[in-house]
């Protein structure tokens, strides 16, 4: 079992490679992964309560920032609409160990 102060990894971020047939560009531009969603924690939760979130949505961790303590999850969708459904899904679960919930947003630095 792995606990709070458990070391799975030294590393600060490690991430899956985007798979560019699963970005969608939604009516205001922005891009999107369309089986990702990124789930930010407060600092005292620990991971069995992080796959205690996920499993409510059939997830699987494929990233983590350590800095922020975020973590991104993919999930079985393929659209905008069932991507939303999951994300209500956890929001609906009022957990106070999650800070903010969102999309896995591609960000277009220039």
């Amino acid at each position: 079992k792995i606990e709070k102060d458990s070391v799975l990894s030294g590393e600060e971020l490690f991430e899956k490679t985007i798979d560019p047939t699963k970005i969608i560009i939604d009516t205001d531009g922005s891009q999107f992964v369309v089986n990702e969603i990124m789930i930010n924690f407060v600092d005292s939760a620990t991971f069995s309560d992080v796959q205690d979130v996920i499993n409510l949505v059939g997830g699987r961790i494929v990233g983590f920032i350590k800095s922020v303590n975020a973590y991104q999850i993919e999930v079985i969708t393929t659209t905008a609409e069932e991507l939303g459904i999951k994300i209500q899904i956890i929001r609906q679960n009022n957990n106070p160990l999650i800070e903010g919930i969102f999309r896995n947003y591609i960000l277009n630095i220039l």
